[in-house]
């Protein structure tokens, strides 16, 4: 049993002591005055809940948020797939940059030997 429902009991017996006693009371008093007080109890316990709860948590989850979970191991294998492609890449785009001025060197000697040969 939650704390509402136990407060909601303790209300309850205390309706039931009051009709029980040998004082006259007005009815449309002791109504209103238990109404006012569960009201009171009810701003107290909600200013209490708006406290404990941390509003941060209850954001909605994304839409997604279990298919990404569902995923992730795949991703994780194509995360390192895709970052040795790169590696790769990179390497061979090195190497191509590192080779080129070798190629040029030889474009300009044999140039210049074919420049030297036709004078």
């Amino acid at each position: 049993m939650n704390s509402l429902e136990e407060e909601a009991l303790k209300r309850l017996s205390r309706i039931k002591g009051n009709a029980n006693t040998s004082e006259n009371f007005n009815t449309s008093e002791t109504v209103q005055d238990v109404a006012e007080e569960i009201l009171k109890e009810a701003e107290i316990k909600g200013k209490q809940l708006l406290n404990e709860v941390d509003l941060t948590q209850l954001a909605p989850k994304k839409v997604t948020w279990d298919l990404e979970r569902d995923i992730q191991s795949r991703m994780k294998i194509l995360e390192k797939e895709t970052m040795n492609v790169i590696r790769d890449y990179v390497r061979d785009k090195i190497k191509q940059q590192k080779g080129m001025p070798l190629m040029v060197d030889e474009d300009i000697s044999t140039s210049s030997s074919e420049n030297e040969l036709d004078d």
